[in-house]
């Protein structure tokens, strides 16, 4: 019998009266062409009444073309969703191979806070999509649906990672019932609950997350310091962590006690700095101690900007020099002052450290100056270029890239670069001129172009045209037309470039409806 029953279900003839309606909608479908006369019959008198074309496109959904089964899935998605034949064969949709089915299918059901739907389109990796797609997708889902979420078995580490923006954008609606779910026997819970805490908004549930900074697992640990900090609330519990084994949880415990200034996080910070031995902790650390001391601890900042130098230095800055670096922008003119002392250092682990801060100050004399110097350094000039190009203060916001690598052209810049123009070196005069590329103004474009027309050295001269056309500067087709034609080769190549770049440069001064060159 346990060998015939299964065959005997699959032939056994179809009722379709004693069918539950939402969820047997396809068999419906299916049943349309069953051997039996009664059985269709059945099933035609069903779906006689149903919404257009829903019976054809539930049935296109088994079609082995793709494309077929995004059009049948179209069709349901632009179907009555009340319907419950719509629905059902959206739930067939969502759990198709293609993922482009499921997104598909997925959006209406999703509309309606069908939580079935979300999975497929959790397991569809975008970087970009995802935070969007959850955020909508928590608006439109009902807060019972909270514990199938905390329980749900991700296929993938990426699909718990998206999962987890679900959970974040629904916290604020949700959060007493996260706090109680943080203490659940099961990890995975716990750690899902207390990871959406924080974004909750919603500081008296702090105690949850307060709760769990014991526990025995170094994740939920980690997670429940993260909890604490996106609430903006410190504990007395949290020095401890500072020794704590697991680097992650000591590093949480720095940036808390930074954030919200524990009581005696202070002494403790100084105290774990003397004998922490991992790198990025360290770093944590001093950006802890700086929010927390103000200017009062510059002095160990500017001690903290030579770590990882000497003999045996790290290529790059260690995470402690980084850190000390960029703590000393954040406090002010006290701090930059060091910065652009410290300019000048012999190592080049400090200087690049301080190069990465400098480069984000707002543009003055002194602060040009640096960046000028730092184009003569071998190591440093592609920072320095990129400084003098990108954006000397807050990056302007605008419909483009171009406003995004493009800045409002500088005085002091202009007044350090103009003159290595003329460096005997040819190659300080291409970085100089490189560095100008972002400064639209006609003393620029027409010291450039005497620099294109009387430099003896044709990587000079190419770097000249290339800067004419990063700022579409006039005349620049008088100068590139003879290059095309029967020029250089090398030469060409450099007046290809200007040419397309100063096409793309006049569509953005057109969008902006702006013109650099216009007189009066």
């Amino acid at each position: 019998m346990s060998t015939l029953g299964p065959l005997w279900d699959r032939l056994r003839p179809v009722r379709i009266d004693h069918l539950v309606r939402d969820e047997s909608a396809v068999s419906i479908v299916h049943a349309l062409r069953h051997r039996g006369v009664y059985e269709r019959e059945q099933a035609e008198r069903e779906v006689a009444n149903w919404p257009i074309n829903v019976a054809s496109a539930i049935l296109a959904l088994d079609h082995r073309s793709a494309g077929i089964r995004i059009q049948a899935a179209e069709q349901l998605a632009n179907a009555p969703i009340n319907h419950y034949a719509v629905r059902a064969g959206l739930r067939r949709a969502v759990a198709d191979r293609d993922p482009r089915v499921a997104c598909e299918a997925a959006n209406p059901l999703i509309e309606i806070g069908d939580v079935s739907a979300l999975w497929p389109l959790l397991e569809i990796w975008d970087e970009v999509e995802i935070p969007e797609r959850a955020s909508r997708a928590a608006e439109r889902l009902d807060t019972a649906t909270i514990d199938q979420l905390l329980t749900h078995k991700a296929a993938s580490e990426e699909s718990d990672w998206a999962l987890g923006f679900v959970l974040r954008a629904m916290a604020p609606r949700v959060a007493p019932h996260l706090a109680e779910r943080s203490a659940d026997q099961d990890r995975r819970v716990r750690l899902r609950a207390l990871n959406a805490l924080g974004s909750s908004g919603d500081p008296s549930q702090a105690g949850a997350a307060a709760a769990c900074l014991k526990d025995r697992s170094k994740k939920t640990r980690r997670a429940a310091l993260g909890a604490l900090h996106g609430l903006g609330v410190g504990s007395p519990d949290v020095i401890a962590l500072l020794s704590d084994p697991c680097d992650l949880v000591r590093r949480a415990a720095a940036s808390l006690i930074g954030a919200v200034n524990i009581e005696g996080g202070y002494d403790a910070l100084l105290a774990r700095l003397k004998r922490e031995t991992d790198e990025s902790v360290r770093g944590a650390i001093v950006s802890a101690i700086a929010k927390v001391g103000g200017e009062d601890v510059i002095p160990l900042l500017t001690e903290a900007l030579a770590e990882g130098t000497g003999g045996d230095h790290y290529r790059y800055p260690a995470s402690a020099s980084q850190a000390a670096a960029n703590a000393l922008r954040e406090l002010g003119r006290p701090g930059i002052d060091v910065l652009l002392e410290k300019a000048a250092d012999p190592d080049i682990v400090v200087r690049r450290a301080v190069l990465g801060e400098v480069g984000s100050l707002p543009r003055d004399h002194r602060v040009a100056q640096v960046l000028a110097d730092a184009l003569r350094d071998d190591g440093l000039y592609v920072t320095a270029t990129d400084a003098f190009t990108g954006s000397s203060g807050p990056v302007p916001s605008g419909p483009s890239w171009y406003m995004l690598w493009n800045h409002t052209p500088v005085q002091a810049s202009q007044d350090v670069l103009l003159p290595m123009l003329d460096d005997p070196a040819s190659v300080i005069r291409i970085r100089a001129c490189r560095a100008l590329m972002s400064q639209e103004v006609l003393q620029v474009a027409e010291r450039v172009r005497r620099l294109f027309a009387e430099d003896p050295d044709p990587e000079v001269r190419g770097q000249a045209l290339r800067t004419l056309g990063a700022i579409n500067a006039p005349g620049l087709r008088e100068l590139t037309t003879p290059l095309l034609d029967e020029g250089d080769p090398m030469l060409a190549e450099h007046a290809k470039w200007a040419v397309e770049h100063a096409d793309l440069v006049a569509t953005v001064h057109r969008q902006q409806q702006r013109d650099p060159w216009a007189t009066g």
